[in-house]
């Protein structure tokens, strides 16, 4: 009983072959990819998440420049609120006039004006994590390089061979497996 067999079409298709080599230099790339590319894009998140905070921070700085802006004409135009206002700004005693006090929250003094810079922080991206982890843990880039290592080295490997050799003559040709291969490449015929 002779270990290989003869090629003939019923064989396992040539596509799986290529599929799992493919396959294999697709996980390297992505390998070796996700170590090399880590770093840059984690600046570009970063710029991105600044950007961002920034941008809260001028809506909300427009929208109390905004609200200055309309203080600023009406003191121009309204004469009753500059009155409003110059009684908050000089209390003067009239007699028979009952002060109530109120929580500064709830004054009426339309300056009550405090620069909102802090605002909330936009959330960061949901793959944000990862990505400081990849940079910051040098045993999973290690890990990921020798997955692609592995994985380059494997795409290469053929998972089938073909042997021709001439028995009795006849030149046959018989396909066998990596390890088939590794076994009978010093076969001797007697």
């Amino acid at each position: 009983m002779h270990p290989f067999r003869p090629v003939t079409s019923e064989s396992q298709p040539s596509w799986f072959g290529s599929f799992i080599g493919w396959t294999c230099l697709f996980l390297a790339a992505t390998c070796y990819g996700t170590v090399h590319l880590a770093p840059r894009l984690w600046t570009m998140v970063k710029l991105q998440h600044d950007y961002d905070t920034n941008q809260l921070r001028l809506v909300s700085l427009e929208g109390q420049l905004h609200d200055l802006g309309k203080m600023a004409d009406a003191l121009e135009t309204d004469r009753d609120f500059a009155q409003a206002l110059a009684r908050v700004d000089f209390p003067a005693e009239r007699p028979g006039v009952q002060h109530i006090a109120v929580e500064p929250h709830l004054s009426q003094d339309p300056r009550n004006f405090n620069a909102k810079l802090d605002v909330p922080e936009p959330p960061w991206p949901w793959y944000a994590s990862a990505l400081k982890s990849i940079i910051e843990n040098r045993g999973l880039n290690t890990i990921l390089l020798c997955c692609a290592a592995f994985f380059a080295l494997l795409a290469f490997i053929p998972l089938h061979f073909q042997i021709v050799r001439v028995i009795g003559g006849q030149t046959v040709t018989y396909t066998t497996g990596l390890v088939g291969f590794l076994k009978n490449r010093y076969y001797q015929e007697r």
